[in-house]
């Protein structure tokens, strides 16, 4: 039995998930914001990316595990932003013509389609964001298999 690294198309997973933690790890540091909500989601996106880093240096499973079910958790919280964010953005952005007064249909008309446009984009925004997200998922996911085959393989050599 041969334990070859596994691939994502040619990009070897290992390589590729420590280049998305470090840049992960940076990103969550830049993002340090003054408000606590951003730097309570900044905290947490360093720490994620800190154990997903170790993981996948030192194939452990159960990091890396945890890493996968934190993942699809992700996604799944995009999967439900992708029903309700478009909406709220397009809402609120056409009803600031319901506001105006006299006639002006035109910057009414103009307000209420730049409202459309604005939640067509963070839609766009969104789905960009949970493919990023599965394909980190899937990464995880294969080098978790992964992981556990050297343990299995380890364990047969020290039993012989």
């Amino acid at each position: 039995m041969t334990t070859n690294e596994p691939l994502l198309g040619c990009l070897p997973i290992q390589k590729s998930l420590i280049t998305l933690s470090i840049f992960g790890i940076f990103g969550s540091l830049l993002t340090c914001g003054s408000e606590r909500f951003l730097a309570f989601g900044s905290i947490f996106s360093f720490i994620f990316y800190c154990f997903l880093l170790f993981g996948t240096i030192r194939y452990n499973v159960k990091v890396l595990d945890c890493c996968r079910k934190l993942l699809a958790f992700f996604l799944f919280l995009h999967v439900i932003l992708m029903f309700f964010l478009p909406v709220v953005i397009t809402s609120s952005m056409a009803s600031k013509s319901l506001g105006t007064l006299g006639p002006k249909e035109n910057q009414q008309k103009n307000q209420f389609w730049l409202g459309v446009l604005a939640g067509l984009a963070t839609e766009m925004f969104i789905v960009l964001g949970a493919s990023v997200m599965y394909l980190k998922y899937v990464m995880v996911k294969r080098l978790h298999l992964f992981a556990i085959q050297m343990e299995r393989l380890k364990s047969e050599e020290l039993t012989v």
